[in-house]
């Protein structure tokens, strides 16, 4: 038994060579540096001790309504509960790859007691002193323990450890995806709540400016049964009117659509946090203090590109799986133990048996089985490169958009901002005039309406200024458990 047990011992420690082939650099270049140009402001793309990604979310977004919606959103969400069981269930993958690297060891205890009747056995050569004569049963009493292991692959050439590193790198890439559906979560949350105080003020803006259309119609048509005004002025009055009331119930459409798609983020909870106060000041909030970062950042910040790396290294784990399937398997079966017909002589040295039986098995023909195994898994590593490059040129990409947009919407706001109260003064003189007889109506109606288109789009300027930032801070790896800490 001993002897049995120090070879097999032996074999397990035995290590194989791996056919895993080098990584390499497949080929990547990517920019140093971000583009720059009138589009790009020098000072969100510089060198600082701490950068956008760097910052925890709960720092990031200021408005508390909306961090109690992102903290709901994270409990509740289908999606990241989707994405936390894939990594349970990676990691259970993993754990059952993992164990093909250690024999299975076993105790095995049996009892046998067995009747032989002699008339229909042929001749049987009975117990000591049981007699032999014809006719006669036998009753036979066995007792063993033994321990071992059976059918353990010795991993000579990597097949096993091949086929874990790649269910180990699987499973780190969901890790990865569950923080890119967590930051694209957070940032979902962030712009369905900007596009509902967007809504919100462009209602009240709807409310205000059928209020004082309203007014405006009333008087003139007062002044039209007086024969001040004309009919056709009152037509262009009611017409504005009427605007304004089209207008107020897309409004409120679109702010019931967006209390919805809040409620399926954060995964309908029981009590909504108040949402129908009107807060103007939210639109002019969300400022942006540091720097994005450098380019090569994004490589161990954005979750979606490690991701993507994990996966380009299950990839080439698996060839070296398919490459060690063309030379021999080598698997090993021994036992040691103890057999007897006594139970008290069981554990005697003269009961002690092992077995030690290893078994090779080399394949000679399998149709094209193995190549095309091997064609598969070079042919998935080289899709799984492309994903990875690809990954990190849209990132770039985004990252790159994202700062244009930043950099510019400052100056878009603020000329929106001038052309509303250019709007402003073009609308009172045009009222003083048309009051003074100067200036008929249809001047005042062009004005009251380029006014109106004026306003609206300064609001969803700024909700596209806040929204920019969102993106930005999404396209950086910002919200990221793994990568922000304070």
């Amino acid at each position: 038994m001993r002897k049995g047990l120090v070879i097999g011992t032996t074999c397990l420690l035995l290590s194989g060579c791996s056919f895993i082939p080098s990584m390499g650099n497949f080929g990547l270049s990517f920019p140093s540096n971000y583009p720059d140009g009138p589009s790009y402001d020098p000072a969100l793309s510089g060198e600082t001790e701490e950068t956008l990604q760097d910052i925890a979310w709960f720092n990031f977004y200021q408005d508390e309504t909306l961090k109690n919606l992102i903290s709901l959103g994270l409990d509740n969400n289908n999606s990241l509960k989707t994405a936390a069981f894939s990594i349970e269930e990676a990691r259970a993958l993993y754990g059952i790859q993992k164990s093909d690297l250690i024999p299975d060891v076993s105790l095995d205890g049996a009892y046998t007691r067995q009747k032989i009747n002699a008339n229909s056995s042929g001749r049987i050569q009975g117990p000591q002193g049981a007699g032999g004569a014809g006719g006669q049963s036998f009753i036979f009493d066995n007792y063993s323990v033994n321990l071992g292991f059976t059918a353990y692959e010795l991993d000579f050439f990597g097949r096993v450890r091949s086929l874990n590193t790649a269910a180990l790198n699987d499973f780190l890439s969901t890790i990865s995806a569950l923080e890119t559906v967590r930051i694209s979560l957070i940032s979902d949350i962030a712009a369905a709540y900007t596009s509902l105080r967007a809504n919100q003020s462009l209602l009240k803006l709807a409310e205000d400016t059928l209020e004082t259309r309203k007014q405006s119609y009333d008087l003139i048509a007062k002044r039209a049964e007086e024969g001040i005004s004309t009919d056709l002025e009152l037509a262009q009055a009611e017409t504005l009117l009427l605007q304004a009331r089209v207008d107020l119930y897309e409004y409120l459409n679109a702010i019931a659509q967006d209390k919805n798609a809040l409620r399926l983020l954060i995964g309908t909870p029981e009590e909504m946090p108040d949402l129908d106060s009107y807060e103007e000041e939210y639109l002019n909030t969300l400022g942006l203090q540091f720097p994005v970062g450098m380019p090569s950042d994004l490589l161990v910040k954005r979750p979606d590109i490690i991701e993507a790396e994990y996966q380009l290294y299950s990839a080439n784990a698996d060839i070296g799986a398919a490459r060690a399937a063309f030379f021999p398997r080598v698997s090993l079966t021994t036992t040691g133990g103890y057999t007897s017909s006594e139970f008290d002589n069981l554990f005697d040295n003269a009961s002690q048996v092992w077995t030690f039986s290893p078994q090779i098995s080399l394949p000679i023909f399998t149709g094209g089985r193995l190549k095309n195994n091997l064609d598969l898994a070079e042919i998935r590593k080289d899709i799984a490169v492309v994903n990875y490059e690809n990954t990190i040129e849209v990132a770039f990409r985004e990252v790159s958009d994202a700062l244009s947009a930043v950099s510019t919407f400052d100056e878009r706001v603020r000329a929106q901002s001038d052309l509303v109260a250019a709007a402003t003064r073009r609308t009172e003189l045009s009222t003083m005039r048309y009051d003074a007889g100067i200036e008929n109506y249809l001047a005042v109606l062009d004005s009251k309406r380029e006014l109106y288109t004026a306003q609206q789009n300064l609001i969803l300027q700024k909700a596209g200024e806040i929204n920019s930032k969102i993106t930005l801070y999404k396209a950086v790896g910002g919200g990221a458990v793994l990568n922000n800490k304070k």
